[in-house]
Parts: C-alpha cells; sequence; structure tokens
C-alpha cells in the first residue's frame, strides 16, 4: 500500500511504500525456495549411480548399532524412519515440504521410510511413544525456571 500526503508546498511525499517492500521480499523468498528445489534436484542426480548401464538398487533404510539408537534411519543421514513419520503422518508435511527441509534426502528416502513404517508399524510406533514418555519424564524430573504464560 502507498500512502501519499502533500507538504505545506504541495509537493507529493511518499510516506509508506508497503508494497514494493511486500513484492521484493515474496520475490526474494520464492527465488530462495526454487534455488533449493534445483540444489535439492541436482543433489539427486548425482546419487543416482549406474554401474554398466544398470541402475544400483540402493538401500534407503539402515539400522546401525551406534547411529540414531539403533533405530531405523536414512542411509547416509541421521534421519530417523519415525522423524519422517512423524513430519509426514503427524504434522501433515508432503514429501515436497520435506525435501525443502532437507534438500540431500531424495524422494525415494522419503518414500522408502514411510513404506519400512508401514511395513514395521508397531516397532515405529513403540518408538515414538518410548521417546514421548521419555521426553514427559525427563521434563518432569527437569522443571523449566521459565514460567510459560498463555494468552487468552
Amino acid at each position: 500500500m502507498i500512502q501519499l500526503s502533500c507538504d505545506q508546498n504541495g509537493k507529493a511525499v511518499v510516506l509508506l511504500v508497503y508494497l514494493s517492500l511486500f513484492i521484493s521480499s515474496i520475490f526474494l523468498i520464492d527465488i530462495s525456495r526454487k534455488v533449493n528445489y534445483i540444489m535439492a534436484a541436482m543433489n539427486r542426480k548425482k546419487m543416482n549411480c549406474k554401474m554398466n548401464g544398470v541402475p544400483m538398487e540402493k538401500s534407503h533404510v539402515q539400522t546401525t548399532p551406534g547411529i540414531c539408537g539403533g533405530k531405523p534411519h536414512i542411509a547416509g543421514h541421521r534421519i530417523r524412519v519415525q522423524d519422517i513419520v512423524i513430519w509426514h503422518e503427524k504434522l501433515g508435511l508432503s514429501a515436497d515440504e520435506i525435501l525443502l527441509h532437507f534438500p540431500t534426502l531424495t524422494f525415494s528416502d522419503i518414500y522408502a521410510a514411510l513404506s519400512y513404517y508401514f511395513d514395521h508399524q508397531e516397532q515405529i510406533d513403540n518408538d515414538i511413544k518410548e521417546e514421548e514418555a521419555f521426553s514427559e519424564s525427563f521434563l518432569k524430573r527437569h522443571p523449566s525456571k521459565l514460567s510459560l504464560t498463555y494468552l487468552d
């Protein structure tokens, strides 16, 4: 929104130029998202290796002792399957939105994690519940010294 007013000599003085600032900030945010998306696509292309013209199959989900507490995670990352599940199933993020936050992942990684979840749903749900219970017990043992007040 642009508001104009006249001073004593009748000259127009621009008081507020919200429109141009608003448009430029949206443009910059959009450009940054597109750059992140392009960089993620380039990383995905680099990861799709071929051996003798035949695509190599990659294990997307691993369980390695000592990494992520031995819980299933995305290969080459410290992102657990349960994290992907929480973001997708509980918070409602799409695979595209998860990729925007973690551009080094691929669609295959995300969908493999979700597939692993549906194959091992009881185990992953138990892991999520155990982590929630641990968090609650930790907060009970170590209450915050900040008082939380909520506005009505």
